[in-house]
């Protein structure tokens, strides 16, 4: 096992070369333009130990070969595998304050993304532009964007956001978003969860889970985590 190495960051690198592979693959030529970023990615990415430079290398094949429908499921395995195996705390290790969520997103993140999370007015210019965060095409559960903020983009604008902001910061800004995607609470005697079971699940998952129009209410009425390790 190499001493020193982030499994989160790995994970979450391995995560990112899928999304990357499935968004670029959607658009025409976009493949072709990313596939040089992506095979950057994996290659900057450092193996643990033996077993996940073996899966890494074989997305490196993958990648080099040509369209891959089944590439960015296999990301998501060789990522779940890693932090599965490196027992990752993948959820807060306090209860998320929404309002604090929404005093971090207006200092870090509302120059990029706009006032409303929606990517409209934002104060600064990007190219490509920075994402709609309240109107979401993936099917991304907390823990994937705690990720996304914690390590950035790739070779975009999106910045790490892993030292300027506490794991605590992340995970408040996190849990504000996905609440913000849904109206007001109007649900009486809705579900209550844990923090830890929201940090990872998707609002499909969710949808799975308790009636639609109780989500609004799931995101944010819930109950401390469990206890775990500190965030990464």
């Amino acid at each position: 096992m190499q001493p020193g190495v982030d499994w989160a960051q790995v994970a979450a690198s391995v995560y990112l070369a899928g999304e990357e592979y499935q968004e670029s693959r959607e658009l025409e030529g976009g493949l072709e333009r990313r596939r040089p970023a992506i095979e950057r990615l994996l290659a900057q990415t450092p193996a643990p130990d033996a077993e996940v430079a073996r899966d890494i290398a074989e997305l490196q094949r993958r990648l080099r070969g040509p369209v891959d429908y089944e590439f960015p499921l296999e990301c998501k395995h060789v990522a779940a595998h890693i932090e599965e195996r490196a027992k990752l705390s993948r959820t807060p290790a306090s209860k998320p304050s929404l309002e604090h969520g929404a005093q971090v997103y207006a200092a870090a993140c509302a120059a990029c993304h706009g006032k409303a999370a929606d990517g409209e007015q934002p104060r600064v210019t990007l190219d490509p532009p920075a994402a709609d965060l309240l109107h979401a095409e993936k099917s991304w559960r907390p823990y994937d964007m705690f990720a996304r903020v914690t390590y950035g983009g790739l070779e975009t604008a999106m910045p790490s956001f892993g030292d300027a902001l506490s794991a605590q910061d992340r995970w408040d800004l996190v849990f504000w978003l996905f609440a913000s995607r849904w109206p007001p609470c109007a649900r009486p005697n809705a579900p209550v969860l844990s923090a830890s079971e929201l940090a990872l699940s998707s609002d499909f998952d969710l949808s799975n889970k308790v009636p639609y129009d109780a989500i609004a209410c799931v995101r944010r009425n819930f109950t401390a985590p469990a206890p775990s390790p500190a965030a990464r």
